[in-house]
């Protein structure tokens, strides 16, 4: 697909984008955070990390609020995306990881994965009833159970051509 992005991008993009292949594995992250008391942990993989957080609310039976402004997305992944027409939010997102744990867990889970130079980033909470709510910049609405992962578009897409 690097041929069909190569117009759209800078090369150093294309470079990064394959570079990420390489940033697969959540093992120091899951190990970190087990042993610092996480309640939950959920690798994105398909259904992107919204997928991985209404499935941790699921399997919790709890709902959650999340700040959809606050989710990073890699530059170059969202502008392969806007190319695309892709939600970068619910496409795979190997190399992720989703992880609940109680305000005190949470801060010395923060602490020893920003320690180890691993980017952390608070995206919501629980909260009470079975509802999920995702809000952004001037909106919410609810948080919907992952569907197809977005990357079946491009799968697709690529099918007819």
């Amino acid at each position: 697909h690097a041929a069909r992005l190569a117009p759209h991008l800078r090369v150093e993009e294309l470079a990064e984008a394959a570079a990420m292949l390489e940033r697969i594995d959540v093992v120091r992250e899951g190990t970190i955070a087990g042993r610092l008391g996480a309640r939950a942990m959920h690798d994105v993989t398909e259904g992107g990390i919204l997928g991985a957080v209404w499935e941790i609310a699921e399997a919790s039976r709890t709902g959650v609020r999340i700040d959809r402004d606050a989710i990073p997305v890699a530059p170059v992944t969202a502008a392969i995306c806007r190319f695309l027409g892709l939600d970068p939010l619910r496409l795979i997102s190997s190399g992720s990881m989703v992880i609940a744990a109680g305000p005190a867990e949470a801060a010395a889970i923060t602490a020893a994965l920003d320690a180890e130079g691993i980017r952390v980033t608070d995206i919501g909470c629980a909260i009470e009833g079975g509802s999920s709510i995702l809000t952004w910049a001037g909106g919410e609405g609810p948080l919907d159970p992952p569907g197809r992962d977005e990357l079946y578009k491009v799968v697709f897409v690529d099918e007819a051509e």
